[in-house]
């Protein structure tokens, strides 16, 4: 017999049945039942290479299938989403905007009022003093309860003002994080 090694890959074929009967009678009945059994567990070992080759294949396929699936939808989800968080963020800056030319509006306002307060204060106290119900130094002590009450309270105003302002960026805060939470959560 021709060893093997020495032909070529590409010569070699099953070998026939004639080499195989040759080979039976040389090994004997019992080696005939060696040769089987050590056949058959080669051919199991090689069964089992071939099947966890093809389980192997099929979970790589299928894992395949759902890495794409899943960024179809996260990409259909995002697409979805885009419109909605850049109008919920829209909204919330037009309703700070608002919040916040109202209570400048409502301050000012407020001002006006205690100079207006103050005004009123102060002509009636240089009328008590014209009409002689009251003396030039109580005039003069009213007028100046009138200057000061009127600071103090424009004073308050823009506190007030400032902490409501405060407040509303606050809540501003929150909700773009809100917003920007909800976004991190498509990703």
């Amino acid at each position: 017999m021709e060893n093997p090694l020495k032909t070529n890959p590409a010569d070699m074929s099953i070998a026939s049945s004639n080499d195989l009967t040759s080979l039976r009678d040389k090994a004997g009945w019992f080696g005939g039942i060696g040769a089987d059994y050590k056949t058959g567990k080669a051919a199991a070992n090689a069964l089992v290479m071939v099947q966890a080759e093809m389980v192997r294949a099929e979970a790589n396929i299928a894992l395949t299938s759902l890495k794409l699936a899943e960024a179809a939808i996260r990409t259909s989800m995002v697409a979805n989403a885009m419109p909605k968080i850049g109008a919920l963020t829209t909204r919330v800056n037009a309703a700070t905007t608002a919040v916040d030319q109202a209570l400048t509006n409502g301050a000012t306002a407020e001002a006006y009022t205690h100079l207006s307060n103050r005004a009123a204060n102060i002509r009636l106290a240089l009328e008590l003093r014209d009409t002689g119900k009251a003396t030039q130094e109580e005039a003069e002590v009213v007028i100046s309860f009138a200057q000061a009450d009127a600071a103090k309270d424009i004073e308050r105003t823009r506190q007030r003002m400032a902490e409501a302002k405060d407040a509303v960026s606050g809540l501003h805060e929150f909700a773009l994080k809100g917003i920007a939470a909800a976004k991190d959560r498509l990703q």
